[in-house]
């Protein structure tokens, strides 16, 4: 199971596939790290219901164990169920309040209500272990968000003196020149990545969503695009391109674009919400004034509309 995601992440994705699918084939009695694997493995290949019940029957041989937890929640956070990560990480923490893996994975899972809390959560982490980069980079997020660019730096430079070929924080990088208004810069990291990893799209979808953070919906939409140019496979692409064409007001481009994700992966939130949305929209009023497009629903448009 470890060396198949090894070779996922080094863009062996065949082999590292077959590997995966390898594992899921197992037959005989399970130890509870065994389910965690193939929970692991079942997610890697994109089979996420299979991988809940690998580690939900994982925890019932091993309860509380903190590793077994933290992975059952990072499944979770992937899907943006944050109610649902939370809890496995709270129980990690139960079974062992210094696990890194778990503060980093609480923090990521409460960033939205409470940025605070997750920032002394990544603190806590590093105090724990200096090296650990998924923390710096929640730091660098965290910093993005505040407009504290010189603090976003220097945890990406923190990030990448640990691993320089850490490909997230490169791109998180990527994302700051291109938000600075460096473009040579941008393009040249972008570049580097590629050259480590050629189908990573992520880093331009990276520098799409620190775009979107910041209002400049076009160019996220302009950089999404190109995350699928080099990686049409990516779900959260195409994800992430729907809610920046939304907020574009392409409305029929948006659909599209969660539509593809959700046929993908019907188990995002986040998608599926913004669907939602969608259906709702769509039976409102539909009132142009020049420019100006507003939408109404039917019930309120008669005392709205002027």
């Amino acid at each position: 199971a470890e060396l198949g995601l090894l070779l996922v992440r080094q863009d062996r994705l065949g082999d590292g596939s077959r590997l995966l699918q390898g594992v899921l084939d197992r037959s005989g009695e399970q130890t509870a790290f065994d389910l965690m694997r193939l929970g692991q493995a079942a997610r890697a290949l994109g089979r996420f219901q299979e991988a809940n019940t690998f580690f939900r029957n994982a925890t019932r041989l091993a309860a509380g164990n903190a590793v077994i937890e933290t992975a059952w929640g990072d499944l979770f956070l992937e899907k943006y169920d944050s109610a649902n990560a939370s809890q496995s990480y709270q129980a990690a923490l139960k079974a062992d309040a210094s696990y890194v893996p778990a503060l980093v994975g609480l923090a990521r899972a409460t960033v939205n209500e409470n940025p605070s809390a997750a920032r002394q959560m990544a603190e806590k982490a590093l105090a724990i272990n200096p090296n650990y980069v998924p923390a710096h980079l929640l730091l660098a997020e965290l910093a993005l968000d505040d407009r504290r660019s010189d603090d976003a730096r220097a945890s990406i430079k923190k990030a990448l003196d640990v691993n320089p070929v850490t490909l997230e924080a490169r791109s998180l990088d990527a994302a700051m020149a291109f938000l600075e208004g460096r473009p040579a810069e941008f393009e040249s990291i972008a570049a580097s990545v590629l050259k480590l990893h050629p189908t990573y799209g992520e880093v331009y979808r990276v520098v799409g969503d620190q775009l979107g953070r910041n209002y400049r919906f076009e160019e996220a939409v302009e950089q999404t695009r190109r995350a699928l140019a080099i990686d049409a496979s990516s779900v959260r692409a195409y994800a992430d391109l729907g809610m920046h064409l939304l907020r574009t007001g392409d409305e029929p481009g948006a659909r599209r674009a969660l539509e593809t994700a959700f046929k993908a992966d019907p188990y995002d939130i986040v998608t599926y919400n913004l669907l939602a949305l969608l259906d709702t929209i769509d039976k409102f009023e539909t009132i142009r004034e020049g420019d100006l497009i507003v939408k109404l629903d039917p019930g309120e448009s008669g005392v709205m509309r002027e």
